[in-house]
């Protein structure tokens, strides 16, 4: 398939830029003989990516800095390195780094993943350099694209958040555990319609639910979906913007009025 070909059958913007810059890694892969990789890609964007590179039958690894990493890396390497990555043998940290920070015992408490993802933004990091932020006891483990590594060390503790904060450059093996608490509540809706599951979920009216739906806030496995009807199943996770992540862990059975019990794990 030609590259105007693929490029067509996206009809968004930034999903035309997102595959064009995929196949320009393509390119220099194949004519430069070396190994390319994207910047950290949400659920959404790895799936259309791995959709073009299934098509054009390419190899690739994808990788996040730990197991159940929710923004990963599409790493594409040529036939002649092929063998580095079946035998294990290529070193992942010259790719991601993880930035450890360790603020004051006494301002962790305030340090939430909004604080810490809002201070790299703001000292200019773009939101695609920056994979996933795992939250522990003594701060917190920030995986980044390398090249970025030099210029955090340097400028992360001029912010005022973080200016006590002790910093490592730690080894992917050693990464910190992602501890994800859940909390599990049932719902009852007349429908399995999202524009029923949001109101449920926000604890707000249907047209406000059809608000935020319409909104782009609103994705359904790492896909923004603004069709208030489309229908909701098992295992499907939602994430609304402002709101948090959930997961839709079993549709039991009709109650006797005809309404659909769920039971839905909120992420704390």
């Amino acid at each position: 398939m030609q590259r105007k070909e693929l490029l067509q059958k996206y009809k968004k913007e930034d999903e035309r830029i997102l595959v064009a810059k995929l196949l320009d890694k393509i390119e220099f892969c194949e004519k430069r003989n070396k190994i390319e990789y994207t910047d950290f890609l949400d659920e959404y964007q790895e799936n259309i990516l791995k959709n073009v590179l299934l098509i054009l039958k390419k190899d690739f690894i994808s990788y996040g800095g730990y197991e159940k990493a929710e923004r990963k890396i599409l790493i594409l390497y040529p036939q002649k390195l092929k063998y580095i990555f079946e035998e294990n043998k290529f070193n992942l940290n010259t790719i991601i780094t993880v930035f450890r920070l360790m603020p004051l015992k006494v301002e962790i408490q305030k340090l939430n993943h909004r604080a810490y993802l809002g201070g790299l933004i703001k000292l200019g990091v773009r939101r695609e350099k920056i994979g996933d932020i795992i939250i522990h006891e003594n701060g917190a483990d920030i995986l980044i694209i390398k090249d970025v590594e030099k210029y955090l060390y340097t400028n992360i503790c001029t912010l005022k958040r973080f200016q006590n904060s002790k910093i490592q450059i730690v080894d992917l093996e050693n990464v910190s555990k992602k501890n994800e608490e859940m909390e599990e509540r049932r719902i009852v809706v007349s429908s399995l319609r999202l524009d029923n599951i949001v109101s449920e979920i926000c604890r707000t009216s249907r047209n406000k639910a059809n608000d935020i739906i319409m909104a782009e806030r609103v994705y359904v496995n790492g896909e923004c979906i603004t069709k208030n009807t489309k229908i909701i199943k098992e295992n499907d996770k939602i994430t609304i913007r402002g709101k948090g992540k959930f997961f839709i862990k079993e549709v039991l059975n009709r109650t006797q009025k005809g309404k659909n019990c769920i039971i839905i794990n909120f992420y704390k």
